[in-house]
This record gives structure tokens, sequence and C-alpha cells, in this order.
């Protein structure tokens, strides 16, 4: 991992977008849990749609927890969701270290609820120079972008720079 002053971190936008395909993602692995609960629904069960806990349905609750397990196993174990590692980023320590489990479910639960109130916690990301939100000062993680193999290939070609030889090539004719 590259020293603090030489990483690049993540702003905005790319956060967002690795956001909404993970909730995409989410939405449709939730087809498989939120189906059968329908089903049940409608064949007259109450149990998924009472309140079990304050206000919330069974329903409801199961699937606020499939997605917190989401974001802090994948943060935990491989430092990005799947929408973020699509994206090209990882969410590591302000020492650039991996992020710890505790560090992963607080950050991913509590700091999240936090960022969320009002949206407050993620504009502050918009006037910070190191693009942290409020559950990232508060954990002190940052989200970087991940370290890629630079290729050595001119932008904009599709093929090869060096002439092949074949059949086709100028040498021949």
């Amino acid at each position: 991992m590259p020293a603090a002053s030489e990483r690049i971190t993540a702003g905005f936008f790319p956060r967002f977008c690795s956001y909404l395909l993970d909730r995409l993602i989410l939405g449709i692995l939730l087809l498989f849990v939120r189906v059968p609960m329908w089903v049940a629904a409608l064949a007259g069960s109450e149990l998924y749609s009472r309140a079990v806990l304050f206000h919330y349905s069974l329903r409801e609750v199961v699937c606020a927890a499939v997605i917190c397990a989401w974001f802090v196993i994948f943060t935990a174990r491989r430092g990005a969701t799947p929408g973020k590692k699509a994206m090209g980023l990882r969410v590591v320590n302000a020492d650039g270290s991996d992020v710890s489990w505790k560090t992963a479910f607080l950050r991913e639960t509590v700091g999240r609820y936090l960022s969320g109130l009002l949206c407050i916690g993620y504009l502050l990301m918009l006037g910070d120079r190191e693009h942290r939100a409020l559950h990232d000062r508060i954990f002190d993680t940052v989200v970087v972008w991940e370290e890629r193999e630079r290729k050595t290939s001119v932008p904009g070609r599709f093929l090869p720079a060096e002439p092949e030889t074949g059949w086709y090539s100028a040498g021949r004719i």
C-alpha cells in the first residue's frame, strides 16, 4: 500500500456509483428473501408483516440485516464490497493498513447511520481534500483507488504497436 501522501482518495461520484452497484446486486439477491415472504403474506400469514421490532416487520428486519452483513463482511474480509471492487476502490485505515472486523462493523452500521442523517455526513466529503465522509472521520478510514498494474499501451490504440508478421503484413507484398 502506498504511503498516506502517495495514495489517491476516491471522491463522491465513484463512491456513490459503487454504492449503487452494491444496492443493485443486493436488490436482486434480496428477491430470494422477499418473494417467499410475500407469498406467505398473500397466503394469509401475518408473521412477516406484523411489527416485531418497534414498528418494523420481520421482512424489513431481515432485509436490513442482510444489507448490513453484506457491507460489513465484504469490507472486513476483502477491504471492498463488489461495487467498490468494480469501481477499483478499497477501504483502508488512515495509516494504510487493512480494516479490522470491529472497525468495519462500526463503520458500516453506526457510522453510515450517522452519515445518513440528513445526508450531512456524505456532504462533508465534498469539501474535504481527502474526500472523507463523517463515518470515515469517526472510524479513521479512507476510501482509496486500488493500485493497478499500469499497461504500456498507447491510449486509444486497440491494436498492438508492433507490426505482426503474417500473410497480410506489408513485408509480404
